[in-house]
């Protein structure tokens, strides 16, 4: 199996980073094409996206892959269960729409996130075809998958952004992207549907239900700085915040998913193991801190000169939180791949570093006062988390003590690049 793993793992590398020479061209294309206020205005739309797609997924994909015994009949029941719920999340999302564009104050906005959330039903409707392709471990065709629907995204985006869409280009781009992806696999593998009865996916369910909370709180968790932002400073503020937060999460997203994406099949596999739980976690990690740290730190560092030659001045603004960003990413690479079997304890790990992030660009452009409250040791508030909790992986027999000894080199490594860089230049 470990010879499988790294097989799966070098398909997604290749095709990754290969889709990821187009979109990085694309993007540095497209934002000189857009402004701030248009990706500003995507990021809003894309809100309530995350959690009704995982309303709508209802854990279904995970479902598939843990329960390794399911029937045939079940799993026709948990696609109808997928298809429903996405249709049934879209009208939610159709209903939550002008109360968001109130809630930013952007009349326009709510029409842009209705077609955003459109987004909502294919992938309702491929649920179960891609927890099948993940149990059965062909890694290999979703690879090529992810791939088309990277190069489809930046070339759409680009068209439309070039033709004068504005935002548009941003949110369609998205969208066919997402459709593109979701026929393919369906086409590669299909599942028929059946009316669901209660009795006989309960535990299945209920496990979905499990996956759902806890991904939903890690999603509100991360995104809470996108609402904050978009409602106190408004559609161009968030709009240099949300670049940031992109450009920052590139390295981290694209050596993670070689992993996060791949790893919970075999994990399924040794599920009752904790010997080989801790072996993969541990081969896994550190490697993946090995490259994440050197290259979101690196780019904090560089944030001053890269933006202005890169993205133009008119970006100058996304350099603080490029740099803030960058510096926390490289924390984020560890802490969700240690969660496993217990999400829970992984978002009360990452939390308090999150908050944070957004604590400091907000900071910019507020008064005296209100930028003191915002920068107050979270210990301070109640509704906050207080202190650093265990590490997630705890109960795999690997603490702390232990994490220190293996990630050492990267550690030592980003010390040493901020020591002697400590003007972010």
């Amino acid at each position: 199996m470990d010879r499988s793993l790294a097989h799966s793992i070098a398909w997604r590398a290749i095709t990754n980073w290969a889709s990821q020479i187009l979109s990085w061209a694309s993007l540095l294309i497209v934002v000189r094409l857009l402004a701030p206020a248009d990706f500003g205005i995507a990021a809003m739309a894309l809100i309530i996206f995350p959690y009704l797609r995982y309303l709508s997924e209802i854990g279904i994909p995970a479902t598939v892959v843990t329960f390794r015994d399911m029937s045939e009949d079940q799993l026709a029941q948990l696609n109808t269960v997928g298809l429903v719920f996405a249709l049934a999340f879209f009208g939610v999302a159709a209903t939550l729409a002008h109360p968001l564009a109130a809630f930013f104050r952007i009349p326009g906005l709510a029409f842009v996130t209705i077609v955003a959330c459109l987004a909502l039903v294919p992938q309702g409707f491929r649920a179960v075809s891609e927890g099948l392709l993940n149990k059965e471990m062909r890694f290999g065709l979703l690879s090529w998958f992810e791939a088309i629907r990277s190069i489809v995204a930046a070339l759409t985006t680009l068209a439309l952004a070039y033709c004068g869409f504005g935002y548009w280009a941003l949110i369609l781009g998205n969208l066919l992207a997402t459709l593109v992806r979701s026929v393919l696999i369906v086409v590669a593998r299909p599942h028929r549907f059946a009316i669901p009865r209660l009795s006989t996916i309960r535990k299945e369910l209920l496990f979905g239900w499990h996956v759902l909370v806890s991904v939903l709180a890690w999603s509100a968790y991360e995104r809470l700085d996108n609402l904050t932002a978009g409602r106190v400073l408004g559609q161009a503020a968030l709009g240099f915040y949300a670049m940031a937060w992109n450009l920052a999460n590139v390295p981290l997203e694209k050596v993670t998913s070689l992993v996060t994406t791949i790893i919970p099949s075999y994990l399924a596999a040794v599920q009752n193991d904790p010997a080989s739980l801790r072996r993969y976690l541990r081969t896994l990690t550190e490697p993946m801190a090995l490259a994440t740290f050197p290259a979101t730190i690196g780019l904090a560092l560089v944030a001053n000169d890269l933006v202005p030659v890169a993205m133009g001045n008119k970006w100058h603004d996304a350099i603080l939180p490029l740099q803030v960003l960058g510096l926390y990413a490289g924390i984020r690479s560890i802490v969700a791949p240690a969660g496993v079997g217990d999400p829970a304890r992984s978002i009360r790990y990452g939390q308090p570093l999150g908050n944070w992030r957004y604590r400091v660009w907000l900071g910019r452009g507020l008064p005296p006062d209100r930028t003191s409250a915002l920068l107050e040791d979270p210990e301070n508030h109640r509704h906050e988390p207080t202190g650093v909790r265990p590490w997630p992986a705890t109960g795999l027999g690997w603490d702390a003590r232990d994490v220190a000894g293996d990630y050492a080199p990267e550690m030592e490594g980003a010390a040493g690049a901020l020591a002697f860089c400590p003007s972010g230049g």
